[in-house]
């Protein structure tokens, strides 16, 4: 696409094993120049306009390469974005990428993209190849870095359908060189972050309820202040990407982002600077990999085994003097408990690392186990998940960070601790992972959650990880014959579905989730995680009733049966809803992101 005289015809061919099939060009000057280079011959389609490619004429190919116009976002030019011509010519590579399904796309562009109207008009691409089922990795390179006698700074994207091809190409170091911003993917979208640590957030592929958080915006006149391994400091505002959906506020992990930080302190303490790689499971929720990414620290990702548990043979080989710690999630996120775990703490603790609980699943296990006999060192406790407060999301979060006794004189500054005279005093220790801004935490999410602790009493909250495993696995019991269950394996208290049972109707996961607001139930968190191509995560509460629970079920089941009987309903859901179901393509080619935007409507 925008084949231009062929460079990225030379760079694959130099690279060997490819053969180009087909090239679009507009400009009848370069594209003669890119015929006498090539001579190609009537094997090699041409397309002169790429607006009028008809998908149907195009060979199958596995490789699509566009250096989209890039006038429009260059800072050499009027800097209109879509609202040029050029500028949309993005999509015809998003429709013929649609109609296709090439496993891969490259793309180039003037690094001016990135911040092109305040970084609104990247996340719409990032958001339309999101859509499009494809992983996005992007980083700007130079070419004088690389041997050429010129310098010339593009950015490169890298676009993927298989996940296991996340982190073989970027980032690329050339001689000086480095990543300026880069994505880690993870079983709850992808995460975006900085190289100089400048922010942690999420892309429009997000999980949760109602997925799709957007990506976050840091609003000019009020910096994010970092938590970095010193004092907290101010960074720059202008280098994060505006929200999809209009979302202005900036999740931070402050409690993920200490334990991680807890970790190198304690090696740093001692002297160990060697250890800089974190451990991650494949199937982790997309935080882990950003906190420790943004920390400073390499991600080295361990697969998991068919039954969705850690697989231990993996892990041996990647523990090294070079380990920091591994991040873990338990049960993790298949709903799956991790029964290897003393094990897995032998092996890492043997290396010189820790072990860190990521304490969003820890519902089923309150009052049943304690993370610290199970060989844990450091942990962070989501409230929202265990103790019934509201979610995270860019809203009101809030969770403390528990370490072993060891770690005690690591945890970051302000500490609060009596004194002599009785009272109670903030106190630094010169052994603390820095400072935390905002260290005392949400406080009307930290009442909700003593309320909510105080409204069952010692006896009654040992009974919420019971009954919400009781919930997951009735569900999951009563509509396993329609639903594909990948890990048939008793759950704790969420499972996944990966999809219809009967795969020939066509209708996808979206569908389903659309379909069940038409009968009143939102639908819960879908392709999520990422292992499994058309997920469906189911995660009810103790505090659901049986009554919604069957009434659930019966409304599964009949969408199961509509989608062999009437797939049509499906396809084109929710029917019932004020909005029916949007325009996905027009929403990303011109995205209402403000509200006076839309009285401009």
């Amino acid at each position: 696409m925008f084949a231009g005289i062929g460079g990225f015809r030379t760079g694959l061919t130099r690279a060997g094993g490819f053969r180009c099939v087909g090239h679009c060009e507009i400009d009848k000057y370069a594209n003669a120049s890119y015929e006498a280079i090539y001579e190609p011959g009537k094997e090699e389609r041409y397309y002169h306009d790429a607006t009028k490619i008809d998908p149907a004429d195009l060979p199958d190919f596995d490789l699509l390469c566009g250096g989209f116009p890039c006038q429009t976002f260059s800072i050499a030019g009027r800097r209109k974005g879509f609202d040029d011509t050029r500028g949309t010519l993005f999509f015809e590579i998003a429709r013929l990428a649609q109609s296709k399904r090439p496993s891969y796309l490259l793309l180039e562009n003037v690094p001016g993209l990135l911040s092109h109207d305040k970084g609104r008009t990247f996340s719409v691409i990032l958001a339309t190849l999101n859509d499009l089922g494809y992983r996005v990795e992007w980083m700007v390179l130079n070419s004088k870095h690389f041997g050429v006698p010129q310098s010339r700074r593009r950015l490169f994207l890298i676009c993927y359908l298989d996940p296991r091809c996340a982190g073989k190409i970027f980032p690329v170091f050339g001689t000086g060189g480095k990543a300026l911003i880069q994505v880690l993917g993870g079983s709850q979208g992808s995460r975006v972050y900085d190289a100089d640590g400048i922010a942690c957030t999420q892309t429009a592929g997000a999980g949760g309820v109602g997925g799709k958080t957007g990506l976050y915006i840091i609003p000019q006149d009020r910096p994010f202040v970092d938590l970095c391994a010193g004092e907290a400091r101010q960074t720059e505002a202008a280098r994060c990407l505006t929200a999809r959906y209009g979302q202005t506020t900036l999740s931070n992990h402050r409690a993920e982002r200490s334990g991680v930080l807890l970790i190198k302190a304690y090696h740093t303490d001692r002297g160990d600077t060697a250890r800089t790689k974190i451990i991650v499971p494949d199937s982790a929720h997309g935080t882990n990999p950003a906190s420790a990414a943004v920390c400073g620290l390499k991600v080295v990702e361990v697969k998991s085994l068919d039954d969705g548990t850690i697989d231990i043979d993996a892990l041996r080989p990647l523990l090294d003097d070079t380990v920091a710690g591994i991040m873990m999630t338990n049960p993790n996120t298949l709903g799956l408990f991790e029964t290897r775990i003393p094990e897995i703490a032998e092996m890492v603790h043997a290396c010189g690392g820790l072990l860190y609980y990521d304490g969003a699943n820890f519902n089923p296990l309150l009052g049943k186990v304690r993370p610290g006999d199970m060989g844990f060192d450091i942990m962070h406790l989501n409230l929202h998940k265990t103790f019934s407060t509201p979610h995270g999301g860019g809203g009101p979060g809030s969770g403390p960070v528990g370490v072993a006794a060891h770690l005690a004189e690591c945890l970051p500054d302000l500490k609060v601790s009596r004194g002599d005279d009785g009272l109670l005093h903030t106190v630094r220790t010169p052994e603390a992972a820095g400072r935390i801004s905002g260290f005392m935490g949400n406080f009307g999410v930290l009442m909700r959650a003593y309320a909510y602790i105080l409204m069952l009493g010692k006896q009654n909250i040992r009974m919420a990880g019971p009954l919400t495993t009781l919930n997951a696995n009735y569900i999951k019991e009563s509509l396993k014959d329609c639903y594909k269950l990948p890990i048939p394996s008793v759950c704790k208290h969420e499972f996944v579905f990966d999809g219809l049972a009967d795969k020939s109707t066509g209708i996808t996961t979206l569908d389903i989730a659309k379909r069940l607001l038409d009968y009143g139930f939102h639908a819960p968190t879908i392709y999520f995680p990422l292992l499994f191509h058309q997920a469906i995560m189911i995660e009810p509460t103790e505090t659901e009733s049986k009554e919604t629970i069957d009434e659930f079920i019966d409304v599964m089941r009949r969408i199961a049966k509509e989608a062999v009987e009437k797939p049509e309903a499906l396809r084109e859901a929710p029917l019932t809803t004020p909005v029916r179901r949007l325009d996905e393509t027009t929403a990303a080619k011109h995205p209402i992101l403000t509200f006076k935007e839309l009285q401009q409507c």
